[in-house]
């Protein structure tokens, strides 16, 4: 489970991370610069860090009608919806589609179907009323959820470490 969704994690062109360890290690710098880079890339909440913020709102919000209020609330307050909008795919990000296929069997032997529930709850808010598809992200952080990964620590959110601190635990 793990192993197919960092596959559909890594199935894509040249993402941000990507992107800057190349651009780093163009610069002829060390290995560890450059991977160091990639990591700081990941944390942000437009990157990695928006797995966590996904999982977050889920665990938050609970239930659907407490789902719906939270939404109302950042949409009144004109906030970004984490796992939700692409600047690449303008439908469902196919790789949210690979992981949600495999989120839902993982989630019924876990016994925790209400996760996957309020996910498709989002989902179906966030075309009604923003007009946006779910990336990556969303489903994503339920397949790190259900293999029971702390949420702290879902793509490169590695605590609040330094750089440096992140290198040496991915490393």
């Amino acid at each position: 489970l793990l192993e197919a969704a960092l596959i559909a994690c890594a199935e894509h062109g040249l993402n941000p991370s990507t992107f800057a360890a190349r651009v780093t290690a163009s610069t002829m710098t060390d290995v560890h610069a450059a991977v160091t880079a990639a990591v700081a890339t990941m944390q942000g909440p437009l990157h990695g860090g928006a797995s966590q913020a996904a999982m977050e709102l889920l665990l938050k919000a609970g239930a659907e009608a407490a789902l719906d209020q939270t939404l109302a609330g950042m949409f009144a307050r004109k906030e970004k919806v984490p796992g939700f909008g692409h600047r690449v795919y303008q439908g469902k990000d196919p790789r949210a589609a690979v992981c949600e296929a495999l989120a839902e069997p993982a989630a019924k032997r876990a016994g925790e179907t209400k996760l996957i529930s309020l996910a498709r709850r989002l989902e179906e808010v966030m075309r009604r009323d923003k007009h946006l598809h779910a990336n990556l992200e969303l489903w994503v952080s339920l397949v790190f959820h259900l293999l029971r990964m702390p949420t702290d620590l879902f793509s490169s959110e590695i605590g609040r470490a330094s750089c440096r601190e992140r290198v040496c635990y991915v490393v």
